[in-house]
């Protein structure tokens, strides 16, 4: 008899459960049972090896991490997950995110099973007794070892975006199958350190006792030497697992009854890392990743008028949960008939990020050199904020500096102007502090500038020449910072600010 597909899915784990050849396996619930069959053991020697990827979404961010059991281990909720797939979770991918992916692995043993057999009396058993106690499969091999990762994910939100952006990481030498070198390494940072697009990184090793993780632009070195570094702490990094309806000697009349669990299998795992029920289970868990996103960004700026966003939040939940509970389903009642549920929220599309934009008046003059504020929607989905505000002056203003913040911490802050004049008071920006006001004198050059926040701090600098002019930020907007002109002095200067609107939903692809 052909093998079942879903019988030879692999799956890798990274510090997950101390397995041995001929345990029981639960596919679907994804935990280790009890022995229910026994063989041989053949010994394999080590190996190892680094690969570079550039992935599309969860799924293929999973398989670049060598992880090739069901997410819905993880996305169901239904059984403690190993480090992989926490680590997967953490990094909030979405259908439309790319990845950079650094993978090491070395593996110093290897074990297979060879001619299984039945220990178990399978007669007059009930099939839903035998998968309690048994699983509905037995490990077939198990590699122990260590892993290096390191993971960039790129938070594009439609598939043209997703595009451009792998094409211009491959125009910077970036892309799947790309040696690991030192060019690689200054290709990375070059295209984190110049990209406007948000982005986050994180990292993990396996099989080191109290590793020192390497800084973002030594990782890639660091991967390369990860296979010659001694694991003194090393853990199952992948084992596969065959289901006993291929155990020769296994009882012809509960082969015949364990059908139905061959069945169930399917219809939960499928014979992919997202087959079966898990599909619609990982498209939804990668909606509420782009809704947590979004959250985040209205969080920033005290946007709290998407009530849209908030429904379609609850509704992705509830299918998460209806899904979850066929899983538990399962793992009451093995041997029942399950029916697809119905999911809703599969057909409103993905939310994306949605505001309107726009500038002051730009007071001032023509001269000097134009110092510019980034693209308004990379500034929001980068979270970026204002931090502080410095003026230098004396009759007129002789420089801005601005400081900003995002995501990641503090950015360089930016002086536009000369050296003359004096400091004025530093305007400094805590969380949710936002420009509110800003009153200028101007002529060819800013003569008076005063900046005001929403909880009454200011500062000012700067003579009574020029013409006076006030602004307040329009209702529902906030302000994102300033651009203008300046050379010796500050000769001109604009607000930049955007208004956030309820998230518009884009057909899923």
């Amino acid at each position: 008899m052909e093998k079942d597909a879903v019988s030879d899915t692999a799956q890798p784990l990274a510090a997950g459960p101390v397995a041995s050849l001929f345990d029981g396996y639960d596919k679907i619930g994804g935990s280790l049972r009890s022995s229910a069959t026994s063989g041989e053991t053949k010994t394999g020697g080590a190996s190892s090896k680094v690969n570079v990827s550039v992935t599309e979404g969860v799924v293929e961010l999973s398989q670049a991490l060598q992880i090739d059991q069901s997410l819905s281990v993880d996305y169901a909720g239904i059984a403690k997950v190993d480090q992989k797939m926490q680590f997967v979770r953490k990094q909030k991918a979405t259908s439309t995110s790319i990845n950079i992916v650094v993978y090491a692995r070395h593996e110093n043993a290897s074990r297979s099973a060879r001619n299984p057999k039945m220990t178990v009396d399978t007669q007059d058993m009930k099939v839903a007794d035998f998968v309690d106690a048994y699983g509905d499969s037995y490990i077939e091999s198990v590699d122990e070892g260590g892993e290096y990762y390191a993971v960039y994910t790129f938070f594009t939100e439609t598939k043209s975006e997703q595009t451009a952006l792998k094409a211009s990481l491959k125009a910077s030498g970036i892309y799947s199958g790309v040696s690991a070198s030192g060019s690689l390494e200054i290709a990375i940072d070059n295209f984190v350190k110049t990209t406007n697009t948000a982005w986050t990184f994180d990292q993990e090793i396996s099989g080191i006792q109290n590793p020192v993780l390497p800084t973002r632009d030594t990782m890639v070195d660091f991967a390369i030497k990860f296979p010659s570094i001694p694991l003194d702490a090393p853990v199952v990094i992948g084992m596969t697992t065959t289901g006993y309806e291929h155990v020769p000697d296994l009882d012809p009349e509960f082969k015949e009854k364990f059908a139905i669990i061959i069945k169930n299998r399917r219809y939960f795992v499928g014979s992919r890392i997202d087959g079966g029920l898990t599909e619609p289970l990982v498209k939804i868990a990668s909606l509420q990743n782009s809704v947590a996103v979004l959250e985040e960004i209205y969080g920033t700026y005290g946007y709290d008028g998407d009530t849209g966003l908030r429904e379609f939040r609850d509704l992705l939940e509830e299918n998460r949960k209806a899904i979850s509970a066929q899983f538990v389903a399962y793992e009451d009642d093995p041997v029942q008939d399950f029916t697809p549920p119905d999911l809703p929220s599969l057909d409103k599309g993905t939310p994306v990020l949605t505001f309107d934009k726009g500038t002051s008046a730009l007071w001032g003059g023509g001269g000097g050199g134009p110092f510019d504020f980034p693209p308004i929607q990379e500034s929001l989905r980068n979270r970026q904020t204002l931090r502080v505000i410095r003026l230098r002056s004396g009759s007129e203003i002789d420089a801005i500096t601005l400081g900003y913040r995002d995501m990641h911490g503090d950015l360089a802050a930016q002086k536009h102007g000369g050296g003359g004049g004096s400091d004025q008071n530093a305007l400094s920006f805590d969380p949710g502090e936002f420009v509110t006001q800003v009153d200028v004198r101007s002529g060819r050059r800013i003569d008076n500038l005063k900046i005001t926040t929403n909880r009454g701090a200011s500062t000012q600098g700067g003579g009574g020449g020029g013409g006076p002019h006030t602004w307040s930020v329009p209702d529902g907007a906030v302000v994102l910072g300033f651009q203008g002109r300046s050379g010796a002095r500050l000769d001109a200067i604009q607000v930049v600010y955007a208004a956030l609107k309820p998230a518009e939903f884009r057909p899923n692809s």
